[in-house]
């Protein structure tokens, strides 16, 4: 929410910067009349930015909002982290983890990679599994 009221602030700031530009009129100065339509393009682009995170909000809120909601599985196995492993001397940190069949909707499926929304997915990829969830 946050970042919401942040974008909101900055609209204000905006459109007062606007307001203070006045209305075009013929004959005004060009740097002027550029500033009102770069201020008129960021205003639009940021009351679309708010529209589309409180979307996610709600999304976020209505479908994640318990553990039982954003839990898709458990840790079965995780070996010790191991450093300087393998002939590049990689750090070793992995997990394998059991997904609950429920969770996921294996008819829409198309890949290794689950989308779960905004900054969230769980890669399938044959050397790991990561389970990236809102706590």
């Amino acid at each position: 929410m946050g970042d919401i009221g942040h974008q909101a602030i900055l609209v204000n700031a905006d459109k007062a910067e606007l307001g203070c530009l006045g209305e075009a009129v013929k004959g005004e100065d060009a740097a002027q009349a550029e500033t009102r339509e770069k201020l008129k393009r960021q205003i639009n682009e940021k009351e679309k930015s708010i529209k589309t995170l409180n979307e996610f909000h709600g999304t976020i809120t209505k479908s994640w909002g318990t553990p039982h909601q954003h839990t898709l599985g458990h840790v079965a196995y995780a070996p010790p982290i191991s450093v300087d492993a393998g002939v590049k001397h990689h750090t070793e940190e992995w997990a394998l983890v059991e997904v609950y069949r429920d969770k996921i909707d294996w008819t829409g499926f198309k890949g290794n990679v689950l989308r779960l929304g905004m900054f969230r997915s769980i890669s399938l990829g044959s050397s790991s599994l990561t389970i990236i969830s809102r706590k």
